[in-house]
């Protein structure tokens, strides 16, 4: 049989249509997992449950959530999904702030220079 998703594919973080159901679940492919948790990022993870093909899950628009599986004796399969208000894709992005310095800020004096989902 064909493998497919986050664990034939470890690389890949980003997973199209991870959200689905007009925003109102997680459908999961990820062929050889026996767990998940999930995360809306800036969240704490949920509790690790059996897989499920699909997840009921509070979705918020414009953050990304991201889900971690464990097959193989492994956790280390973790993908991302993210839709604004419109259903629009948007990036997934891992973290809640970020800090950025450079000659345009004198290097992260300027207070201004963290960005926040």
């Amino acid at each position: 049989p064909l493998e497919r998703g986050a664990v034939a594919s470890p690389g890949s973080h980003y997973q199209a249509g991870l959200i689905c159901n007009n925003g109102t679940a997680l459908c999961h492919i990820a062929t050889g997992a026996d767990a998940l948790r999930i995360q809306n990022v800036g969240e704490n993870w949920s509790e690790w449950r059996s897989f499920e093909d699909e997840s009921e899950w509070d979705i918020i628009p414009a953050r990304g959530v991201l889900v971690q599986y464990h097959a193989e004796g492994s956790s280390s399969y973790i993908v991302g999904d993210c839709i604004d208000a419109a259903g629009e894709s948007c990036h997934p992005s891992w973290h809640e702030s970020m800090f950025i310095r450079g000659d345009w800020n004198s290097w992260g004096a300027w207070e201004g220079s963290r960005m926040r989902l």
